[in-house]
């Protein structure tokens, strides 16, 4: 439980420019008594702290709770490893100089009244002696008796420079076995594949791209490895799934033309010409439609159109676990995709995590302040991250999220209309070597027998047909097999017809439809009439 420090660990190739550091030495020539420094990254903690320590010329020495307060030459001071008597041990300290008291893991027993009055009665002392205490924690966790005694300082995630110090040490530990030196471009797509990363996480990542690479027998470092890394480190906190982009692009979706004009002109915004020419970062839009109507693949479309990585958040996974728990997870989630950007963040079903936000004893206002730290961050945020939301139910949402200047632009994707069912179809059967079997007139067929179907619910009817064929002595698959499978579907427009309908009127005159034009059809009369 207990982290050991190594006092005399080098920083030499810490960039002089972090922010973390250079935060923290202004705080301390200011006076600052008390520091909860959040971040996981103990052992960059560390160096950092002892940077901090060496320009601001004081003493430093750092507890841990298996053995207490490690001084000089690997020696412990008695009696000091429990949190009561370090603190006391602090407070009893005669000697006079300026020093810095690192309590790692300190967090774990903040709520005790008695680690609450001592720190009470110690932080006004090392306020007059020009003392600092900081304790390092993961989470951020001050009760409200001692949280105003408090500066927190965020360390951000490495920034490309601290990647690239972590890759330098990697290849100088290979260099003697085999020439692994990485040409400039290796090192640009390696260092980008590791954002969003830990340095420790990137120290694994980058040493098993070594293995990998040596295994399948390249003498050259392949940056998929460290990707397929990240995509299960990130897995593991359950919050974020990260899809490295890929190369289909929009020509995946069918239908969707206004949508696919506006991401068309805006491809290249987050290029260094975009930004000289004077243009305003894009925020991200908001997407609405019911289930299966194609938001999720729109999702993946758009980054790979973009040639952005994806990282898609499930915002129902924010909110499990303990409530207080929440607001970090928020924070992670934001604090990953700045380190990852340029990326496209996906805000999954959003409406999960924001509806009834307006606080209350349910949640004990936690959704109002998730919703206020992802709000504040879309206003203000800088970095080169587009945001994707979408939402099932735009009833749940609250006011604050849909008004203009939030997103770019909010897309209603409704029912596909009769041109773009067509489009579906051809995708579908084109997607699995099918579409040579449609003779003329198919498409329209299959178009007008599938009214009111949604894309997902298309696409379920060719795999449908498929294993019909496939069961019947694999025969090559025929358009009755189709008509059979829509025959037997009933479609969630059947099923929700109230609410879809009530979405369909919610969504005129609020937002721009993701479709050529508004299309409603009747099958009585067979005609399309743009309204």
């Amino acid at each position: 439980m207990g982290v050991e420090v190594l006092l005399g660990a080098t920083c030499s190739e810490e960039s002089e420019m972090n922010s973390t550091k250079t935060v923290m030495v202004e705080k301390a020539k200011a006076g600052y008594p008390a520091i909860f420094l959040r971040s996981s990254e103990y052992t960059r903690c560390f160096k950092e702290i002892e940077a901090m320590a060496e320009e601001v010329k004081r003493e430093y020495f750092v507890w841990t709770l298996t053995k207490g307060f490690k001084i000089a030459n690997n020696k412990y001071i008695e009696d000091t490893g429990s949190p009561g008597e370090a603190l006391e041990y602090l407070m009893n300290l005669k000697n006079s100089k300026s020093i810095l008291a690192v309590l790692p893991l300190m967090h774990h027993f903040l709520d005790d009244p008695g680690i609450q009055a001592r720190l009470i009665e110690l932080i006004p002392i090392f306020k007059m002696t020009g003392r600092m205490l900081i304790i390092v924690s993961p989470v951020l966790k001050l009760p409200m008796e001692v949280e105003k005694e408090f500066a927190v300082v965020d360390m951000t995630l490495p920034d490309k420079d601290e990647l690239d110090h972590v890759l330098t040490s990697i290849v100088k530990a290979v260099s003697g076995k085999n020439d692994m030196t990485p040409s400039d471009s290796d090192r640009r797509h390696l260092i980008e594949a590791a954002q969003g990363l830990t340095t420790t996480e990137a120290e694994n990542a980058f040493s098993l791209c070594v293995i990998r690479s040596k295994k399948a027998g390249n003498q050259k470092w392949d940056s998929t490895f460290v990707m397929e890394e990240k995509c299960a480190t990130l897995k593991k906190t359950g919050l974020l799934t990260y899809y490295p982009p890929g190369k289909a692009g929009l020509s995946q979706i069918g239908g969707m033309a206004n949508l696919k004009t506006w991401i068309s002109i805006r491809k290249d915004a987050f290029t260094d010409e975009a930004t000289k020419y004077g243009l305003d970062p894009l925020k991200g839009i908001l997407m609405v439609g019911p289930p299966g109507s194609g938001k999720s693949i729109g999702a993946r479309a758009i980054s790979e159109e973009l040639e952005l990585p994806l990282l898609r958040c499930d915002m129902g996974r924010i909110f499990a676990g303990l409530v207080c728990a929440s607001e970090e997870n928020a924070r992670r989630v934001i604090e990953t995709a700045e380190a990852v950007s340029p990326c496209v963040l996906w805000l999954d079903e959003i409406e999960k995590g924001f509806a009834g936000s307006g606080g209350g004893s349910l949640d004990s206002g936690v959704g109002a302040r998730v919703l206020g730290t992802f709000l504040t961050w879309m206003q203000e945020k800088k970095s080169s991250v587009f945001v994707y939301a979408t939402a099932n139910n735009v009833s749940a949402l609250p006011p604050e999220l849909l008004r203009k200047g939030r997103f770019d632009e909010t897309f209603s994707v409704l029912l596909p209309n009769h041109s773009e069912r067509q489009e579906i179809f051809q995708i579908h059967l084109n997607k699995r070597k099918r579409g040579d079997i449609l003779k003329k007139g198919d498409l329209e067929i299959l178009a007008a027998e599938t009214d009111s179907f949604s894309g997902a619910e298309i696409e379920a009817i060719v795999n449908e047909a498929l294993f019909t064929s496939f069961s019947n002595k694999r025969r090559q698959l025929a358009i009755h097999d189709l008509t059979s499978a829509i025959k037997a579907t009933v479609p969630l427009s059947k099923m929700m017809k109230r609410e879809i309908e009530a979405m369909q009127e919610w969504c005129k005159n609020r937002t721009r439809p993701a479709n050529a034009g508004t299309v409603h059809e009747t099958q009585t009369s067979g005609r399309a009439i743009e309204a």
